[in-house]
């Protein structure tokens, strides 16, 4: 089943989140904090398969750019994709928030 989180009434498996390049920098940014291991992600096919079907067979974070033929028929802006998280690492992206420069920690860069 697909709803918006506000209105679901159990705890998903896998959550679709709609945002610009920078939004989605960030949460992959957040879903490596802890361990720094980079998920496998698969970019190429179908949007249902990249954004659904492989991060919750695989469990992995994923990144689709949408098909064409999607982008196209769902008028899709141009600047939005799809990052998809399995759910179990939800709590340890929001734990990290505060701790993470993909989160609200000061970046520190040097001049």
């Amino acid at each position: 089943m697909l709803s918006p989180m506000e209105k679901s009434n159990f705890y998903p498996d896998l959550i679709i989140f709609i945002c610009n390049a920078e939004q989605a920098c960030r949460l992959l940014t957040l879903s490596i904090f802890i361990d720094g291991v980079m998920p496998k992600i698969k970019i190429g096919g179908p949007t249902c398969r990249v954004s659904i079907i492989y991060p919750m067979i695989a469990n992995e974070v994923n990144i689709s750019f949408y098909d064409y033929t999607a982008r196209r028929l769902c008028n899709v802006p141009n600047d939005k994709l799809l990052v998809s998280i399995p759910y179990k690492r939800i709590p340890t992206i929001i734990r990290n928030i505060d701790r993470c420069s993909g989160g609200g920690s000061k970046d520190k860069i040097s001049p």
